[in-house]
């Protein structure tokens, strides 16, 4: 049974009408899960349909809207077959090209019929003409044209801007509340500003929600620390030194930068408080050093790590690092990866479990229900965006919440419109 679209952002996205499991799954390969989703997928920008330009006064290069009667189709020939389309508005004559049609489509374009159009005019063989443009058609003179602007959104393949614009079209009509905490009136104008919005109108809207949305991020941030900061987490403070091994065996002596910066993660890793670190470095700038460190140290307790990489190329080339830098120190390291035997990847989890394998390297295999960690303290994270955060926060310990350490050579991507809330419950505003 369908549910009742209501105006509440965390209902389903499949209550709008005409979304069936198809469109669902292109909505959501745009992050739209919800309706509140939708409506914080802004346009990116704006097209203005609202003034008819006559035939006579388009000019190349030109994104306009115009109308006219069909006085000829035909199908040209050259190096690509297309259906060539002549309008007449009485101020002059233009012509519609289409290279991709379907004999409906080509039924539907005949003489006698009022056409609306829109997109960007260009020389071709007979003078300007708008290749395969958006456009309607009429039985007879069509109605004025939509006084608002036309939003256009990002989108996906298989998915047009008309869908997407009828869907936020549902949402227009609902009785949004006033609240202070969701700007929902600002998001409305956004998706249909009036027709006498100005840019400076649209930019101040844009920067309002640009603006909460910082606001809620940080809210979020300072939420999801204060939470942190009351969980449990194994202090790890030094002990047997082998980082010192490990550093006179290295044949390089670490940076000042690097210095510091491993002098801040060990001690980070002493406290009780879980240690939620970012090391953003260029390839090359040694934060994988930094990161076998603070292995040591785990291990030195007796504690097990996590190194989680995205791709089994670099979860090898990690494991490979690991082994040459810990297993002399007597620090056993394992590699779990989906392409292993099911045998083999048994052992290595065996070891995982019974804690004799104090280092796991590996890809997403490491997040399976089979994979057990008897002593987990300390997970490091190669390229956190790409892995889900539940993925990440699943490795738990006895109900302990291990350090983490993440690796980056590049700032983490955010996308405003897809962001904007996309942790807070709206309920709860």
């Amino acid at each position: 049974m369908p549910v009742a679209l209501q105006a509440d952002p965390n209902q389903p996205i499949e209550a709008l009408r005409g979304v069936g499991p198809s469109l669902k799954e292109k909505l959501q390969r745009l992050g739209i899960f919800r309706t509140g989703d939708l409506l914080l997928h802004l346009p990116i920008r704006y097209e203005d349909r609202t003034r008819i330009v006559p035939l006579r006064e388009v000019r190349a290069q030109q994104a306009v809207l115009v109308q006219g009667q069909i006085i000829e189709t035909k199908l040209a020939y050259g190096r690509r077959r297309s259906l060539h389309v002549t309008l007449e508005d009485g101020t002059g004559f233009g012509h519609l090209r289409f290279f991709h049609f379907s004999k409906s489509q080509q039924n539907g374009l005949q003489p006698g019929i009022y056409v609306r159009a829109y997109g960007e005019a260009r020389f071709g063989s007979q003078g300007l003409e708008f290749v395969h443009p958006e456009y309607r058609t009429f039985t007879e003179l069509p109605p004025d044209p939509s006084p608002a602007l036309t939003p256009v959104y990002p989108s996906t393949k298989g998915l047009s801007q008309n869908r997407v614009r009828g869907l936020v079209s549902q949402l227009l009509h609902l009785p949004w509340p006033e609240n202070p905490g969701v700007p929902y009136k600002t998001l409305l104008y956004l998706h249909q500003p009036p027709p006498d919005a100005s840019t400076t109108d649209i930019q101040t809207a844009q920067e309002t929600v640009a603006r909460d949305e910082l606001t809620a991020y940080y809210l979020i941030m300072k939420l999801r620390q204060r939470e942190r900061a009351t969980q449990p987490a194994v202090p790890l403070p030094r002990a047997q030194q082998l980082g010192r091994v490990l550093l006179a065996q290295l044949g390089f002596k670490l940076t000042g930068a690097q210095r510091r910066v491993l002098s801040e993660v060990l001690e980070d890793l002493t406290r009780d408080i879980p240690m939620l670190r970012l090391l953003q470095g260029d390839v090359g700038s040694g934060k994988t050093v930094i990161a076998a460190f603070a292995a040591i140290r785990a291990a030195e307790h007796n504690q097990q790590t996590a190194l989680m990489a995205p791709t089994e190329i670099l979860a090898e080339q990690h494991y490979l690092n690991f082994s040459a830098w810990l297993e002399p120190l007597g620090i056993s390291v394992v590699l779990i990866t989906g392409s292993q035997s099911a045998r083999e990847r048994k052992l290595r989890q065996q070891a995982v479990a019974d804690g004799s394998a104090l280092v796991a390297v590996g890809t997403h295999a490491l997040f399976q229900h089979s994979v057990v960690f008897k002593r987990l303290s300390l997970t490091i994270v190669d390229e956190q965006h790409r892995f889900w955060v539940h993925q990440r926060m699943a490795l738990r310990s006895n109900g302990q919440v291990p350090h983490q350490l993440v690796m980056t050579a590049t700032p983490i991507p955010r996308k405003m419109t897809m962001a904007l809330y996309a942790d807070m419950d709206f309920s709860m505003l």
